[in-house]
Formats: C-alpha cells, sequence, structure tokens
C-alpha cells in the first residue's frame, strides 16, 4: 500500500491517492486521524491489485502557523502493518498584512492549495516542479473564473525577478480594471522550470 502525503495553506480541502501495488485485493479497514486540524470523510473499502482511490480530505486549522497530525491506515496488507502518513498544513484563518512563508519537507510531494486572497503575498521556500503542485482551484473557483485558460487571458500570471517566480492572480483578466496580486513567490524556481499543466492546478476543485 503506498499513499501520497499533502501539504496546505489552510482552510483547504483535498484527497489523498492510495495505491495497491500488491497481486490481492486490499481491503483497508480503519483510519484514526488525532486532533482537530485535519478530518476525513469518504473513506474507500477494497482496492483492486494495482488499483488505487482517494480518501478526501480537509484541514482547518484551529491555529494560525504549522499543522501537523498522523493518519494511520489499516488495512488486510499480510507484508505491512498500520501504515503513517504525515499531514502538514500552514494555518491562514484570517488575512494578515505580513508575508507568510512556508516551508516543505525535501523530498516529499507536496501540494500547496491556495483558498482565498487573504492568503497572498506569500513565499513558498521549498517548492520543486514535476513533484509539488501549487494548487489555486478553489480561489478561482469562488472569483468566479469561468474562461477556459487562465495563463492565456491573463487571470493567472507568472513573471521571474531573480531566479525566482512570483505567480499573480488578476480576478478579472488582462482586459478588466481590477489589479494583480501577488500570491505567492516559488522562491529559487525560475518561470522556465515550470510546467503549468504538470505544476500549477487551477480548477475545476
Amino acid at each position: 500500500m503506498t499513499s501520497a502525503m499533502s501539504r496546505w495553506a489552510g482552510p483547504a480541502a483535498g484527497s489523498l491517492a492510495i495505491s495497491n501495488t500488491g497481486n490481492l485485493p486490499l481491503t483497508l479497514t480503519g483510519f484514526s486521524l488525532p486532533g482537530s486540524d485535519f478530518g476525513y470523510s469518504s473513506p474507500p473499502g477494497a482496492i483492486a491489485p494495482g488499483g488505487s482511490a482517494n480518501l478526501t480530505l480537509s484541514f482547518t486549522p484551529t491555529a494560525p502557523g504549522a499543522r501537523a497530525a498522523t493518519l494511520t491506515i489499516s488495512s488486510n496488507d499480510p507484508d505491512e502493518g498500520p501504515t503513517d502518513v504525515a499531514l502538514t498544513g500552514f494555518g491562514t484563518t484570517a488575512p494578515s498584512a505580513g508575508r507568510q512563508t512556508l516551508q516543505g519537507t525535501a523530498g516529499l510531494a507536496e501540494r500547496f492549495v491556495y483558498t482565498a486572497l487573504g492568503q497572498a503575498n506569500g513565499i513558498i521556500k521549498t517548492f520543486t516542479p514535476g513533484q509539488d503542485v501549487l494548487d489555486v482551484s478553489a480561489l478561482l473557483a469562488a472569483i468566479p473564473y469561468t474562461g477556459t485558460d487562465p495563463f492565456a487571458d491573463g487571470t493567472l500570471v507568472l513573471t521571474e525577478r531573480r531566479g525566482s517566480t512570483y505567480v499573480s492572480l488578476d480576478p478579472d483578466g488582462r482586459a478588466g480594471p481590477k489589479v494583480a496580486v501577488t500570491l505567492t513567490q516559488l522562491q529559487g524556481v525560475p518561470v522556465a522550470g515550470l510546467v503549468r499543466a504538470r505544476d500549477i492546478a487551477w480548477g475545476p476543485p
């Protein structure tokens, strides 16, 4: 059994992919998630060999700053005991005039989720293209965005300064009167190092 981990700026919602890499059906027999910052729903039952299923997760931080929890998944896998999955998040429950700094964990595939403009003016210090994902789908849905390509119409803008990519959101696109807001800086990541379709999820959520 394998799984993937997410890091969120919250509150946010997402999913955890659980894969069956064995040759027999995998039955998930229990889930344990202490604490109140993270929650789960719609747990999958059985997963066919070579298949995968998603566990719906939510992050509702009870305080600002770094938050963490461990999700324990039990199954009928004869070769492994219960599997622990580290969940980390950064509580941004209220708009802040200061810069939000997110520090991920090297080597782990992480998903940085932005859901409100109150989380803008941030910096992600450990974004790895091809491994991590910047997810702005919920934020675009809240505008609401009705276009087909937010990069083409100027709703999402990538600019580079001193070797780092700045991701900005212009709520009414290039043609409207509103001013773009910088969501976050991907520190040390040049624009040329990003593949938009792979590294930036914009919707629908």
